[in-house]
């Protein structure tokens, strides 16, 4: 009768060897997964913009609503909203409102609010030509708004470029065009 005497060490190694693969590919996996997260960010915004200009467009004139989307990070930590989602600390949300030149109010509808993921982070350079809005209470460092001419779809506020930025690197980059309104990812 043969007696067991334990492993070998080839069986060892194999066995080393397959773990080492298999938690290889749970890395790539995961870096896979966050550079996802953080395209989907950068089309979000991209698809808010599309959104307001044409919704800019669509209010009628005896409105006078100047429609406009607000872009903040929660730095404060989590934030719920008028429709009842919440916010995680450091992400940054695209809120759809409307600016009087006083202050912004808050759209209450079910799209309202887009949060972005917590692993980005947004960088506003504003064009030459572009201005600040002038709502008081809005701290334009932490804080940018977005808001296009009925007329011409001209950008009002906001034209410049919002660089994603994901561990230090600049992953993408929203081009919004002061002149036309045209916006696309770069």
């Amino acid at each position: 009768m043969k007696q067991n005497k334990g492993y070998t060490l080839v069986e060892v190694i194999i066995v080393i060897a397959i773990m080492a693969i298999l938690s290889g590919m749970s890395f790539v996996t995961l870096g896979v997964i966050k550079q996802a997260k953080c395209n989907t960010a950068v089309q979000n915004l991209n698809d808010q913009i599309a959104s307001l200009l044409v919704k800019t467009k669509a209010v009628s004139e005896a409105k006078d609503e100047k429609l406009c989307l607000l872009i903040r990070q929660n730095t404060a930590g989590a934030v719920t909203y008028a429709d009842g989602t919440t916010a995680k600390k450091n992400t940054f949300s695209v809120i759809l409102g409307t600016e009087d030149g006083v202050s912004f109010t808050e759209k209450e509808a079910d799209t309202a609010e887009v949060t972005l993921t917590e692993l980005v982070t947004i960088d506003y350079t504003p064009s030459d030509s572009a201005q600040l809005c002038p709502v008081s209470g809005v701290d334009q460092s932490s804080y940018m708004i977005i808001e296009f001419n009925k007329a011409n779809g001209s950008v009002r506020y906001g034209a410049g470029d919002y660089k994603f930025i994901y561990n230090g690197l600049t992953i993408a980059t929203v081009h919004l065009d002061a002149a036309t309104g045209s916006h696309k990812v770069k």
